[in-house]
């Protein structure tokens, strides 16, 4: 139950600059946004333009209040993360799932 957060700049090439790890008390909204909201600030805001994530319900509540913080920041979902969310409910369907089921089983030795 430890949240992990990763912070990377696309400069234009990916650049690391901090990991941040806590217990499930501090997984909060209001303590990632605040979190987030720190290293926007020491790299100065109008640095930023855009914040990158999953699309969970709290960091989509974390997206609201950094864009109350920063007005001028774009939020945007991650794509991969997205499409796997997508695929996973589309797996779920009989359709798709005994035709998959069955090639996975063919692989098996």
């Amino acid at each position: 139950m430890n949240s992990v957060y990763n912070v990377l700049l696309f400069v234009p090439q990916p650049l690391f600059v901090e990991t941040k790890m806590w217990g499930e008390s501090r997984h909060t909204a209001e303590n990632t946004a605040a979190f987030f909201s720190a290293r926007i600030e020491t790299l100065g805001p109008r640095n930023d333009c855009a914040f990158l994530s999953d699309t969970e319900n709290k960091i989509q509540a974390v997206w609201d209040l950094l864009q109350v913080r920063h007005l001028w920041m774009v939020m945007i979902p991650c794509a991969a993360h997205c499409l796997d969310l997508l695929f996973a409910d589309i797996c779920k369907h009989r359709c798709v799932s005994r035709p998959l089921a069955f090639g996975c089983s063919m692989t098996r030795y």
